[in-house]
């Protein structure tokens, strides 16, 4: 059970293409299990029926090289084959997308090495000259493999394949429309509005799962990885933390309930910090006795020579990142659209917010928490509305004149 997803962004006259994927992995339950948290949730399983549960957490995103990468739903053990063997393929000095179509339509070898297992992938080939090919497959009750087409279109995010138990939650969410702040930081951040556009949808997706528990009877979720093209490759995306902030008036406060998550990666290992019970109280220091609890998650990726793992050799990151998206909610406000902003912070610039390891205290930047009280009046009287164009959110200090992802 999974979500994974390929996305096609239109920008400037080309299309930005994406893959998503899920950390998630389920089986059917034997007994009644032990608590399992994941970095959205704390005792998953409570959430589920008592037949199935959460079991683990593993990356389903695989860079097979720089101009090839596939993302994988259904059987774990049927991936870990698959993936294998195309590895070991690649590593030879003729493999390219022919030889990889040519492998995914052979019948006979999946009917001996797979038989029922049940595996969907999609995958970006980046071929010379930066033309990228999205492709689409899967092995439906143990048949030939096919090719099948896009499940919908959208305005913002284009031609959408997606795959696994999670895709009916994704189209929903994308229907529902992305309500995205935008400012401008210059041209390397127009040139970054596809990047911010996919940063966004996958804050408001993890935003939803820790605030409600969008998706876990879809037995999806856990944390959300993204590759693109970057520097001419295709490239995993780290270095990213998503705050989720509900936004609650008491007694002419303005308190925050901001769980934290940063994605980032060292080397092959995926590394998932997870900050849960924040509480921020404002005007003066945005800060409270604080009740924050630091977990890290650590994953490998599937394949057979994944990088063993060892207290010694974790270099745990900061929670900070240059980018910061800010999931903004307001509970109170009956139909208040749920909005995104992305801090960016420049390079010289302070980062959104800071955090103390050894109290676990909390601060927001001073331009942060000013942009997000501008946004919180803007939300309280802003009525639901329809689907719509996004913007794409950038923040960098100093600039603040409007702009929009084209």
């Amino acid at each position: 059970m999974s979500l994974i997803a390929s996305l096609g962004i239109p920008v400037a006259g080309k299309v930005a293409p994406f893959l998503l994927g899920d950390l998630a992995i389920s089986e059917p339950a034997r007994g009644h299990p032990a608590p399992f948290d994941i970095p959205t949730q704390r005792d998953v399983n409570r959430l589920l029926p008592p037949w199935r549960l959460i079991s683990g957490l593993t990356q389903k995103l695989v860079l097979l090289s720089g101009n090839i990468a596939v993302a994988w739903a259904g059987s774990e053990l049927a991936a870990r084959l698959v993936i294998k063997d195309l590895q070991q393929r690649a590593s030879g000095p003729h493999f390219d997308d022919d030889a990889l179509f040519r492998y995914l339509h052979d019948s006979e070898y999946f009917d001996r090495e797979l038989r029922t297992l049940g595996l969907s992938l999609l995958g970006l080939v980046l071929r010379p000259g930066g033309r990228v090919i999205r492709f689409a497959w899967d092995r439906e009750h143990g048949q030939i493999p096919r090719l099948f087409p896009p499940i919908a279109h959208d305005d913002i995010f284009g031609e959408v394949y997606a795959a696994g138990s999670g895709s009916g939650d994704l189209l929903q969410r994308l229907k529902q429309g992305l309500q995205v702040v935008s400012a401008d930081a210059g041209d390397a951040a127009r040139r970054q509005a596809s990047h911010l556009l996919m940063q966004s949808l996958v804050g408001l997706l993890l935003s939803e799962q820790v605030r409600s528990g969008f998706g876990i009877d879809s037995y999806w979720g856990g944390g959300l990885e993204l590759i693109g093209v970057v520097d001419g490759e295709l490239r995993k995306i780290g270095g990213v933390t998503y705050l989720s902030l509900d936004l609650l008036h008491l007694e002419n406060k303005l308190v925050f309930n901001l769980p934290a998550m940063k994605v980032d990666y060292d080397g092959d290992l995926l590394m998932v910090s997870s900050l849960r019970e924040v509480g921020l109280a404002e005007p003066e220091r945005l800060g409270l006795p604080p009740t924050a609890e630091k977990v890290l998650f650590v994953l490998t990726p599937v394949r057979a020579d994944a990088p063993a793992i060892s207290r010694e050799t974790i270099r745990e990151p900061s929670l900070q990142s240059r980018v910061t998206v800010f999931s903004v909610h307001l509970p109170q406000v009956k139909g208040a659209p749920a909005r995104v902003l992305v801090h960016q912070s420049a390079p010289e610039g302070p980062p959104a917010f800071t955090f103390n390891e050894a109290t676990g205290e909390l601060a927001l930047q001073e331009g942060a928490a000013e942009r997000i009280r501008r946004l919180t009046e803007a939300l309280r009287n802003t009525p639901r509305r329809c689907r719509g164009a996004a913007g794409v959110a950038v923040r960098a200090e100093g600039r603040s004149p409007q702009a929009r992802a084209e």
